[in-house]
């Protein structure tokens, strides 16, 4: 989700509001059932297209940044929202009726990373990701492994977060907005040969070391606006 959709709804509410206060009338309870009219449309907006990123919005998912980070052969972007609902899965991903939020890292290929036999800006195959969550104090909040998917606006790596992570032994989810530290470790990609020979093969001789990503995360918990009963209706 961009924060700029977010403050012009916000911005067009409060001027609805200040219209209403700025009207005459004599009835007082008919000024407090506008007020709470223009405050149920407030909400309304937060549900709008523009937001959540329906159909309607040439199907659009509006992400909530997390961060940014350039490491080793990549550039990598996180980002959250509503929970993905998934064609398939391999059982890797918690169920979207289970889950509160869709964590992805889009991942690029930077000039560095040209010597494995990529191009500048492509995906990379194959990755493996994980995740953690912890809070201020360092305590484990949440944390799982990131699958290869496609979206309507391409591939990425990401999961479900579950509503709660009690029975692998963690505090929970994220149910609360807060400040937490969301940590990726990427390791390269396991039976994924090189070439080597002098016509066809890479520069590199072996795979990058796998390394982490730590992000700050301002945790808004706005996504869960976006939540449906039926996220194929």
């Amino acid at each position: 989700m961009t924060r700029t959709a977010l403050g012009i709804c916000l911005v067009a509410s409060a001027s609805t509001l200040a219209l209403t206060g700025c009207s005459s009338s004599d009835n007082g309870s008919t000024q407090s059932s506008t007020a709470a009219s223009s405050d149920s449309s407030a909400e309304d907006a937060r549900l709008a297209p523009s937001v959540c990123g329906t159909p309607e919005d040439d199907g659009q998912n509006h992400e909530i940044p997390v961060g940014d980070a350039d490491e080793g052969p990549f550039h990598m972007e996180a980002n959250y929202f509503q929970p993905g609902d998934m064609a398939f899965d391999g059982g890797m991903m918690p169920a979207y009726a289970d889950s509160i939020a869709h964590i992805e890292l889009d991942v690029k290929v930077n000039e560095e990373g040209t010597k494995y036999g990529w191009s500048v800006d492509e995906t990379p195959a194959d990755l493996n990701i994980d995740y953690t969550v912890t809070d201020k104090s360092g305590k484990e909040i949440v944390k799982g492994m990131f699958m290869e998917m496609n979206a309507a606006d391409g591939s990425h790596y990401g999961t479900n977060i579950p509503k709660s992570a009690e029975a692998a032994g963690l505090v929970g989810s994220l149910e609360n907005p807060g400040e937490y530290t969301v940590t990726f470790h990427i390791a390269p990609p396991k039976n994924y040969g090189l070439h080597q020979d002098k016509r066809t093969g890479v520069e590199a001789t072996e795979w990058f070391a796998p390394f982490d990503v730590s992000m700050d995360w301002l945790y808004t918990a706005e996504q869960k606006k976006c939540i449906v009963d039926d996220p194929r209706a």
